[in-house]
């Protein structure tokens, strides 16, 4: 159901994600460790009931759940590579910025997921989007960080069916 425009057009910002926080919380009796899952879930409701897909069935189930297994063992393999990068000081830790092509449109609903979707994953961050180049501070410069980029735009706008993405949306 849409928000009607109101003179505080920031409190459905605020108030959605704050439910969706709580319904969360409750649902998982307080446990810190189900905000692994939980952030994700927290994020996408969000995202997804504040910024309406634009066209009618423009939604994947098939591609949601190919977009969580890949965010959820992405999120494994990123945090456990992370952690050994932090704690053996024998393997490199290279940060610094890179710059990503995309072929989402910025502000829409499939590009805001994108970035809600880096910046959950351990190592990466986006730090700024200007026209189509997206500014991502990574953890360690190397190639896969651009293949695991790619990889989840593929993913996103498969779920939202966003034809654009070099062709990969679903049709």
């Amino acid at each position: 159901m849409p928000f009607r425009v109101t003179s505080r057009p920031w409190m459905p910002v605020v108030l959605v994600p704050a439910a969706f926080t709580l319904v969360w919380w409750a649902l998982a009796d307080g446990a810190w460790a189900s905000w692994v899952v939980g952030v994700p879930a927290v994020a996408v409701a969000s995202v997804l009931t504040l910024r309406p897909v634009q066209a009618r069935g423009a939604f994947s189930l098939r591609g949601a759940i190919g977009f969580g297994g890949f965010f959820v063992s992405r999120s494994v393999v990123a945090g456990v590579d992370v952690a050994r990068r932090v704690l053996d000081p024998r393997l490199p830790i290279e940060p610094g910025f890179l710059q990503y092509r995309s072929c989402l449109p910025p502000g829409q609903p499939a590009a805001v997921l994108f970035t809600v979707a880096l910046n959950l994953l351990p190592g990466t961050i986006c730090v700024g989007w200007t026209g189509d180049v997206v500014l991502v501070h990574a953890l360690v410069r190397s190639p896969s960080v651009h293949d695991d980029l790619r990889a989840l735009e593929l993913r996103v706008a498969r779920m939202l069916r966003h034809r654009d993405a070099a062709g990969v949306g679903a049709p």
